[in-house]
């Protein structure tokens, strides 16, 4: 590959640190230094942090091949290899896909949540003003209004009138 030709670095997080036989430690450099620094030496091959304690200090850079390196699932130390600038468009695009993907997954799966969440509420205000309007109703009856009152012609007509009405459970009780 051409050094200065426009490459750059992928990030790989829980990594195992390459073999150290080829590094440079500088423990005076943060992170963004021990970028530019591993960027102005065409020889250099991977940079990361060289105490990851606190947020990370230090700077540890590679030169040569890049030996004896894994990634873990759980553990491991975030390690950044020089790719060429191909590379480095290759993966900055399968990056923003794959970004692009989950902020359309957060998008879809809030818009659900809150779609269920108005239904639910909407639902409940039915349903508490119908129990409400029931309250009120039972309250508007007692054994001795039912007689005298306009609905209790009404109970009296329907049971001479083929139509069937309906009637919730407190009316029927009292």
């Amino acid at each position: 590959h051409v050094c200065g030709e426009g490459e750059g670095f992928v990030k790989v997080a829980l990594a195992k640190v390459p073999d150290t036989s080829m590094t440079r430690v500088q423990k005076s450099l943060g992170l963004k230094a021990c970028e530019e620094l591993c960027l102005r030496n065409c020889t250099c091959t991977g940079y990361a942090s060289a105490d990851i304690r606190g947020g990370g200090s230090g700077c540890v850079t590679w030169y040569g091949d890049l030996v004896d390196t894994r990634v873990f699932s759980n553990v491991g130390q975030d390690l950044y290899i020089r790719v060429d600038a191909v590379e480095l468009a290759q993966y900055s695009k399968s990056k923003k896909a794959h970004d692009n993907k989950r902020m359309a997954a957060i998008i879809a799966v809030s818009v659900a949540v809150t779609l269920f969440l108005a239904i639910f509420l909407a639902i409940w205000l039915v349903m508490k003003r119908r129990k409400g309007k029931r309250r009120s109703g039972d309250l508007l009856f007692s054994p001795a209004s039912l007689q005298d009152s306009p609905r209790g012609k009404v109970l009296d007509e329907s049971a001479t009138s083929s139509d069937v009405s309906f009637f919730n459970l407190s009316t029927i009780v009292v």
